[in-house]
Parts: C-alpha cells; structure tokens; sequence
C-alpha cells in the first residue's frame, strides 16, 4: 500500500518530464525483459514447461490486452490528465466494478458485507469528488472519466487471470500476459519515443523512473 501510494506522485512526475506514449514504451519494453528474466531464474531448466498450454492460450491473451494494453493505457492517460491525488482516490472504486462483474456472472457468491462495505467506500470516493461532478463532466475532466475505465479493465483483468493464477501461479501469469502485451505496445508507442533525449534525463528522473517501473509496477 506505501509503495502503490507513492507510486502515483512519482509517475506523475515522470509523466510530465517524458510524456505518456514514451514511459508507456519503456514500462512495456522494461517489465516484460524483467518478468522473463525472473521466469528463468525461478524456473532455471524448466522453462520451457511454463508456457502455457493451447486451450488456455486465448485467456492469457485476452488478460495481456484487458490487464496490459486496455488497462495501462488508461491509467496512464488518465494521471497525465488528472491530479495525483484524484488518480489514486478513483482507482480505489475498482472493487465495485469487480463485485458487479462476480454478481453478473455468478462466479463468487457475494456476502452482505461485501456488498455493504464496497458501496460504504464508493460513497467515500463520490463525497471526495463531489464538487467536481457536481459541475458537470467538464470540471470532473476527462482524466477521472478514463481512470474509471481503468478501473473497471482491472476488476475484469482480476476475475479473467484467477483461473489462469490458480493452474500456473502469479509469476507465469505476470510474465507472459507482459510478453503477451509487449508487441502491440510497442507498436504504437514507439513513435513517441523516437523523439526522447534520455542523455538529457537527470537523477530525478532516473530514480523516478527507476521507482515507477522495478519497484512499483514489478516488485
């Protein structure tokens, strides 16, 4: 929880110092060599054993863009638009979306606490923002309408990976829906980071880098 707090001060800041298509293009040219790297000296000779089997191909696929490409994407451009504050405040409304998703496809049998809490702690995150709904969709911004998107690509990314974290375990699921993801990511980020100067990074950024993508977003 401290380090998913800090988190958002410090991607906000790399945010304004790189922009979002190019730290989208490190996040998914970084974590996915991390991931595999991870994968092999965990496994070590039984690599090749993890790859997942054909039938479950399709959900891991699916997970990569929900989870990764959807998901990413829409916190990213969500934070550059909005505060660090709101960002992290509205991110916390994806437990609603994750009940509903349950309760619609009847795959966990809600309990009244459940269901009472949730909604306790959404009503928490709408008095917090209530004065800038209260204005209309142009004061709420855009940048806290497409953190909700995000938040509602978690909770599905949450209940589609389950199945997948069950039969192989979270480091293979992670690895291969980040390797999964990769291709495409790069793919329409790379252009934003043709015009990237890293030689004129400094400390700051390095370290906020370093923080946002090892630590945060992998550790």
């Amino acid at each position: 929880m401290i380090a998913w707090g800090m988190n958002f001060a410090f991607v906000k800041y790399v945010l304004d110092q790189v922009g979002v298509g190019a730290f989208m293009f490190l996040r998914f040219l970084v974590l996915p060599l991390l991931g595999l790297a991870l994968l092999v000296v965990v496994f070590r000779h039984r690599v090749t054993h993890t790859w997942p089997r054909r039938a479950d191909l399709p959900r891991f696929l699916l997970c990569a863009l929900v989870g990764h490409v959807l998901h990413i994407s829409a916190v990213m451009y969500g934070m550059n638009l909005s505060t660090a504050f709101s960002s992290s405040l509205v991110l916390t409304c994806q437990p609603l979306f994750t009940l509903t998703i349950l309760a619609w496809l009847g795959a966990e049998r809600l309990r009244r606490q459940q269901v009472v809490g949730t909604l306790a702690a959404f009503a928490g995150i709408v008095l917090f923002l209530a004065d800038k709904f209260a204005s209309g969709f142009s004061r709420a911004g855009l940048g806290d309408l497409t953190l909700l998107v995000a938040g509602a690509a978690f909770s599905a990314y949450t209940v589609l990976s389950r199945p997948l974290a069950d039969r192989y375990g979270p480091l293979i699921v992670l690895s291969y829906t980040l390797l999964f993801s990769m291709p495409v990511m790069l793919a329409f980020t790379y252009p934003f980071f043709g015009d990237l100067k890293l030689a004129r990074f400094g400390p700051a950024v390095w370290g906020a880098l370093f923080w946002a993508l090892v630590v945060c977003s992998f550790l």
